[in-house]
C-alpha cells in the first residue's frame, strides 16, 4: 500500500544519506528518465556473470544496493529471532544443493571444514574475533548436499571455538514457496549486524 511504499522509500534515503554510491528515490511518478552507466539491474542481480561486480568497489556497491532494501515486516521479525545474541560473528557458506548446476563452482568452492581452517589461521581475523563467542552460519543446512559438510555443520563449533547458530525454523510452512529466498534475505539481515563478516570463499 500507500504507506509502506512511502516507508520503503524513506528508509532506502536514509542508507543512502550514510552511504554513497546510489541514487536517491522519490515517491511519485517519474518526471524524467536518465541513464545510468554501469548501474544496470543485472549489476545487482547476478553477481556470478557480472565481472565488474568482482572486485572490492563493485562488490560494496551490491552490499549497499540490497541493504538499502528493507524486507517485509515477517522476514524482519523472523531476522530478530533467529539473530545470535550479541557480539557474533557471520560467515556465508555457499553449500546448498543448488549450486551443483554450477561446475565450475563446485569444483572451486571450499567445504565447510576448510573455511573454518582458513579462518583459524587468519591473524587478522582471530583479532575481529576476540571475546566473539557465537559464529551464525548462513547457509540453508537443509539444502546441503555434501554429506561432509553436512556432518560438519551438525557438530555446531566453529573456528576459534565458537558456538555455531543458524537461521532454522520451519519457512516454508509460514513463507511457502519463497522459503529459500526469505532464508536468505534472513541471512542478510543478521550478517550486516555482525561483528565480523567472512564471505564464500573459492579456489
Amino acid at each position: 500500500d500507500e504507506w509502506l511504499v512511502t516507508a520503503q522509500v524513506r528508509h532506502w534515503n536514509q542508507y543512502v544519506s550514510k552511504h554513497g554510491g546510489l541514487p536517491y528515490l522519490v515517491p511519485g511518478p517519474p518526471t524524467s528518465s536518465i541513464r545510468t552507466p554501469g548501474f544496470e539491474n543485472l549489476l545487482f542481480l547476478n553477481t556470478f556473470s557480472q565481472p565488474q561486480t568482482q572486485n572490492p568497489s563493485g562488490t560494496l556497491r551490491v552490499a549497499h544496493f540490497h541493504r538499502a532494501l528493507r524486507p517485509a515486516p515477517d522476514v524482519l521479525a523472523a531476522a530478530a529471532a533467529a539473530a545470535p545474541k550479541k557480539p557474533y560473528g557471520a560467515v556465508h557458506l555457499r553449500l546448498e544443493k543448488d549450486l551443483d548446476e554450477y561446475r565450475a563452482f563446485k569444483r572451486a568452492r571450499l567445504g565447510a571444514k576448510t573455511t573454518f581452517d582458513e579462518m583459524e589461521n587468519t591473524a587478522s581475523l582471530r583479532a575481529c574475533a576476540q571475546g566473539v563467542e557465537r559464529l551464525f552460519v548462513a547457509v540453508a543446512v537443509d539444502e546441503v548436499s555434501n554429506a561432509e559438510d553436512k556432518a560438519y555443520l551438525a557438530q555446531k563449533r566453529g573456528p576459534f571455538d565458537s558456538a555455531l547458530a543458524f537461521h532454522g525454523g520451519n519457512l516454508s510452512a509460514r513463507f511457502g514457496a519463497a522459503a529459500l529466498v526469505v532464508g536468505a534475505m534472513i541471512d542478510m539481515e543478521i550478517c550486516a549486524d555482525a561483528a565480523y563478516f567472512v564471505s564464500a570463499a573459492a579456489r
